[in-house]
């Protein structure tokens, strides 16, 4: 699979072998493939090479090459959203291996802007245990993947393609496969256009054990805390913890969904634990708590103030000239709901805004997909918080929404 079917390679150094003490040295190894462009420099030392239980160590280095260039000569196919990635990567390690395990120290490596550095290791070849620390300066992700495609609305589901969805298997025994512990931290990432800071990703998955992922970041002013846990065995079991706090929604919402639709400081928390092995079973053993709120904010998209005025107007057969923000403020929105069993109840939506007061209650049944809510809107003293008028008529009135 070499370009042209073959591919001149050099390789030179120093290098002494014992076979009575079975020890080996190999000072200034250089090998090169000038087409590839490849030039890595080694140095190793073996010991044992007359046992069962050879060890070989030394430096690795890899100088400067552009991997996209090799990638095409090797004819692999690559697709990232930026074509000006991957043309550039440097790479230096020390390694100490032997034929149960093996060790990468003092990782230094340079690909393109970001700059890499950590150590890992494999205790044991054989139960593939492995641990690891990375570091990662700065990255934009978004440069590295496939172009995002436009999604394409699709047909609703049928109930038949819903049983076949609710019956897919979740593959939960290759998790315990894994016999990992490693943490990644990165100063500065970008991905799905959010962009975040001092992330940190922690890994603890060790065979038979229960496994832990923790992820912490800050973002748009405020911060992301998350834990999940799995434990394997014939009803899997998992658990969910995540928290949001202080978030700014509006620069949140514009990098994510490319829309402002609403601004404020949000918090969100999550806690919520469940079991089973199909999706249909995870969503029927769904049990926990949730909450959300939002501060001195606004909904985008339409003024119910302004809406109110105008109806008031046309009933009473006068001119309505309003040039205010295409938006509903909020001094507080929030609500808080319990799942049990797959059932989502809420009965504390709350929410004030100069206009108007909410209440509401509800249920959101996961199971079967259905939604039965009903929120209460009533009109308080005052619409001029939104730059209108009093609308005293219509003080204290309800106006019940139901979905």
């Amino acid at each position: 699979n070499l370009p042209g079917g073959k591919q001149a390679a050099t390789f030179t150094g120093d290098a002494i072998y014992d076979g009575s003490k079975g020890t080996l040295k190999l000072a200034t190894g250089e090998l090169k493939a000038a087409d590839l462009g490849l030039e890595v420099m080694l140095g190793l030392d073996g010991s044992g090479l007359n046992t069962d239980a050879p060890r070989f160590m030394g430096p690795i280095s890899i100088r400067n090459f552009n991997p996209r260039d090799l990638m095409k000569l090797l004819d692999i196919k690559l697709e990232t959203h930026d074509p000006e990635t991957l043309k550039a990567l440097a790479l230096r390690l020390k390694f100490d291996a032997s034929t149960n395990s093996a060790r990468i120290s003092d990782l230094n490596m340079k690909l393109d802007q970001s700059s890499f550095t950590g150590n890992a290791t494999i205790s044991d070849f054989k139960s593939k245990t492995a641990e690891f620390a990375l570091k990662l300066d700065t990255i934009d992700a978004d440069r590295y993947l496939p172009t995002p495609v436009v999604p394409v609305k699709e047909a609703p589901l049928t109930p038949e393609e819903k049983a076949a969805v609710n019956a897919t298997e979740v593959p939960s025994d290759v998790l315990d496969t894994l016999n990992v512990v490693g943490s990644v931290d990165v100063g500065k990432l970008k991905l799905k256009n959010v962009s975040m800071s001092a992330v940190q990703l922690r890994i603890n998955a060790l065979k038979g054990q229960e496994k832990t992922i923790g992820l912490g970041a800050q973002l748009y002013g405020g911060s992301i805390a998350s834990t999940t846990r799995i434990t394997s065995g014939a009803t899997p079991r998992y658990a969910e913890s995540l928290k949001l706090t202080s978030i700014a929604a509006g620069p949140l919402l514009l990098d994510f969904t490319g829309k402002e639709s609403m601004t404020g400081e949000g918090n969100f928390a999550m806690d919520v634990t469940t079991a089973g092995k199909t999706v249909g079973a995870l969503k029927q053993a769904l049990n926990g708590d949730l909450s959300f709120s939002f501060l001195n904010g606004a909904v985008k998209g339409f003024n119910l103030g302004q809406i109110l005025r105008k109806g008031d107007a046309f009933l009473k057969g006068q001119q309505f000239n309003d040039t205010e923000p295409v938006q509903t403020d909020f001094t507080q929105l929030g609500a808080k709901a319990t799942i049990t069993n797959g059932v989502l109840q809420s009965d504390a939506l709350d929410a004030k805004s100069p206009l108007f007061r909410v209440d509401g209650a509800g249920t959101v049944n996961l199971v079967t997909e259905t939604i039965d809510y009903t929120a209460k809107p009533t009109i308080v003293n005052t619409a001029s918080g939104q730059g209108g008028k009093d609308l005293p008529d219509l003080t204290g009135i309800v106006i019940p929404i139901r979905v």
